[in-house]
């Protein structure tokens, strides 16, 4: 599973539907997370913390995006 896809399950899970809606959630801009979809290697720890505080994301999918932001 890709980060992209890790995203999405966790936005999923929080019932959360599209980026537009996540940015609104998190206060990340909307062109910030699409950039870090595409390279999650540029993501902070700040933004990534926001993300999973928001969506609630499982330890596997947490798991998925940091062996990715390597």
């Amino acid at each position: 599973m890709d980060v992209s896809t890790a995203l999405r399950v966790g936005m999923a899970t929080a019932r959360i539907k599209s980026i537009p809606e996540l940015s609104k959630r998190t206060g990340i801009p909307q062109a910030t997370l699409y950039k870090r979809v595409k390279e999650p290697s540029t993501m902070s720890l700040a933004e990534f913390r926001e993300i999973v505080r928001t969506t609630r994301m499982s330890d596997e999918l947490i798991l998925i995006i940091a062996k990715e932001k390597k």
